[in-house]
């Protein structure tokens, strides 16, 4: 198909409910969107971070990172690296909401042995990356349960005639899974966290490859969730007045004067993100800067807005805002 329309969305923040408004309004148009881009930021404040990742992930034809995908890469493998986010002006709030998604793929857990609730520790992603993970997962929760277990529980008696405490170090894993196939609950919660194993490392993975590559083009266009001239910066490109709103400092600003034709040939449109500016079109040094809106940051629902764009032999030949009400 040489013309289609596609709609362009960013900033959703894990907000699924503003996300399906989105959609539905997407749904009711009279003419057919073919694809969809997304420009980042899928995760960060809101409820339901994980599965608007999922939905977008899945039904976009491009995904972009922002920079809360950026954010939960760098913390899922590197939890120390939390100080040096907050050093660097990270909002801590945007760095908490991130730490409650890593918790929803690693965090701790509580596991029921008959009468006893034992609480187990989060996962270490350098723990989930390696090959021998399971024999290491199946040790740990042996070695957790028998110094917490109630020493009155029967499961105590159960454990000890399984495997003496000295010998703990060198449980293999062929032989302790055959230890959890005896205890319902043991299995359970091993096949929990190989479940979730899975998931963390396919989405790490995921977010690996897009980092790579920040930007979408086509012939007249370029899609970016921050700074075309240095994606993944987090800079606002914005105008004066706008900087002034939304009280952003000089330092983190795009330079207008470097948004020009020279910079960017053959380039009429630039879709972006980050900024939450409800959906609309301004011209800067003769290039159409497109604001893709997303959720209001503010809770609106009247405010949340995304674009359709329609393209042409690969390039964008029209752009409507939309603002869903």
């Amino acid at each position: 198909m040489d013309t289609y329309v596609a709609a362009i969305l960013t900033d959703i923040h894990g907000k699924i409910k503003e996300m399906h408004r989105i959609f539905h309004h997407m749904k009711n148009l009279p003419g057919q969107v073919k694809d969809m881009f997304f420009l980042g930021d899928a995760i960060g404040y809101g409820p339901d971070q994980l599965k608007c990742f999922d939905i977008l992930r899945r039904y976009s034809e491009t995904f972009l990172p922002g920079n809360h995908e950026y954010m939960l890469k760098l913390l899922l493998a590197y939890p120390k690296k939390r100080k040096e986010l907050l050093n660097a002006g990270v909002d801590e709030r945007a760095v908490q909401t991130i730490e409650t998604t890593i918790n929803q793929l690693i965090g701790k857990t509580t596991l029921s042995a008959g009468r006893t609730k034992i609480n187990l520790p989060a996962e270490s992603y350098e723990n989930l990356q390696k090959e021998n993970y399971p024999a290491i997962l199946a040790e740990e929760l042996l070695t957790k349960i028998i110094p917490e277990i109630n020493v009155a529980s029967p499961e105590i008696s159960w454990l000890k005639k399984q495997i003496p405490e000295d010998k703990m170090q060198q449980i293999g894993l062929e032989y302790t899974v055959k230890l959890f196939a005896k205890h319902p609950a043991c299995l359970e919660e091993y096949r929990t966290r190989m479940k979730r194993r899975e998931r963390a490392v396919d989405i790490f993975n995921f977010l690996d490859e897009i980092n790579k590559e920040k930007t979408m083009r086509l012939v007249n266009a370029i899609f970016v969730h921050d700074d075309p001239l240095q994606p993944g910066s987090q800079k606002y490109l914005v105008d004066d007045e706008t900087a002034k709103k939304l009280h952003i400092e000089p330092s983190n600003r795009v330079i207008l004067s470097r948004i020009n034709k020279k910079n960017f040939p053959g380039i009429e449109y630039i879709f972006v993100g980050h900024s939450h500016i409800p959906a609309r079109i301004v011209d800067i040094n003769g290039i159409n800067i497109v604001y893709c809106g997303g959720t209001d940051p503010r809770g609106n629902p009247k405010k949340n807005s995304y674009v359709l764009a329609q393209i042409k032999q690969a390039k964008v030949s029209k752009v409507v805002p939309v603002l869903v009400s």
